[in-house]
């Protein structure tokens, strides 16, 4: 690491603490800053793990999504912090620093301090959280002067326009050395990836098959444990047929990259053991860019749904299990598949037998 650039980021963010800046503003107020096709949000956060504070940086669409679902979301369930795509500098206490985090400050001959030591962290989907490398911290320090200088200049102004629920939208001129600020409700902050090609051998092998009169919910979520050996998050997938009351639970340990090499795997198996659906809704933003044209070529109707109660009730369900049945949040791979595999039975008997239960009911009513 650039001791150079840590030393900058604290200094400029004790400077942050004596202001009382986490006092004034909170991470509902949101910095937005824009440079050509660049979009990055800023934020104070009054506490990330433990009793740790500092500021995040949101950049690249995964990270503007992730704010979008954020302040959208009916359900606060929906969103977790492993779907976030950021750069977090907080300061750690000396009694919660954790062996890497001490590793990382001895190594950098960084003085461990009683109280607020700054450690920088990276959020990415489908990973562990990860301690920033030179270049991340650089990219965080660039925007980390940048936000100081404009509360510096514009303070009541900015004060101002978040008593009012405004963003600071800041618009960068990189080549004059110039930026402009408008306080205004946040940009539409949302992206759907571009489409992938479609996989024309995959439809073949479907489009003159039946279809089912049933839609198919295609949900995602990533596993609140990783494989210990690649600190890869796993992913699991559930589909649900709700006329059929069809259930499937699939899962991936593999690097989100590899996601596209996989996915028509599973969708044949679904198609092949429940059949092809009329309409398929999709809660990953990623995934259903992987798939949409492909289910063009099939005439399957497609659409993106970030939330659905009674899908997402039971993938956290699954996510609960999971949890309960393993706190640690580092799991050997062989373990992680037995937990997984076990989880998946346990759910999958559990929502037969609720459905079942449902049935009996409605016809004791009919009759």
């Amino acid at each position: 690491m650039k001791k150079e650039q840590y030393l900058l980021c604290r200094k400029i963010m004790k400077d942050f603490i004596k202001k009382e800046y986490w006092t004034v503003f909170s991470s509902a107020d949101i910095f937005y800053v824009s440079e050509g096709k660049n979009k990055v949000l800023f934020t104070f956060v009054e506490q990330f793990f433990e009793d740790s504070f500092g500021c995040q940086l949101f950049f690249n669409y995964k990270g503007l999504n992730y704010v979008h679902d954020v302040l959208t979301a009916e359900s606060p369930d929906v969103v977790t912090i492993y779907d976030c795509d950021s750069i977090c500098a907080i300061f750690v206490d000396k009694c919660n620093l954790k062996e890497e985090e001490i590793k990382f400050l001895k190594d950098n001959k960084i003085k461990i301090m009683q109280e607020k030591n700054l450690i920088f962290y990276r959020f990415e989907q489908g990973y562990k959280q990860r301690l920033c490398n030179d270049k991340e911290i650089k990219i965080y320090l660039t925007y980390l002067e940048l936000i100081s200088s404009i509360i510096s200049n514009e303070y009541n102004d900015i004060i101002e326009a978040f008593k009012n629920t405004y963003a600071t939208v800041i618009i960068m001129d990189k080549q004059n050395y110039e930026y402009s600020i408008i306080y205004r409700p946040l940009p539409y902050l949302e992206t759907i990836p571009r489409a992938m090609k479609a996989n024309v051998e995959f439809a073949d092998e479907f489009k003159n098959g039946t279809y089912i009169n049933d839609d198919c919910y295609f949900f995602t979520s990533y596993v609140p444990v990783v494989v210990k050996e690649t600190n890869i998050r796993p992913l699991i997938i559930y589909c649900y047929f709700p006329k059929l009351n069809r259930h499937y639970f699939k899962y991936l340990i593999n690097e989100p990259k590899e996601y596209k090499n996989l996915l028509f795997g599973i969708l044949y198996d679904v198609f092949t053991e429940i059949g092809v659906p009329v309409k398929m809704i999709f809660n990953n933003r990623d995934i259903y860019s992987l798939l949409r044209k492909t289910l063009d070529l099939l005439n399957i109707d497609n659409v993106f749904l970030r939330e659905d109660y009674k899908t997402d009730s039971n993938v956290n369900d699954f996510l609960t299990k999971i949890y309960q049945s393993n706190q640690d949040e580092l799991v050997e791979r062989e373990d992680l598949i037995k937990l997984l595999l076990d989880t998946t039975t346990n759910t999958l008997n559990e929502l037969a037998n609720y459905d079942d239960k449902e049935n009996e009911e409605e016809e004791e009513f009919v009759s």
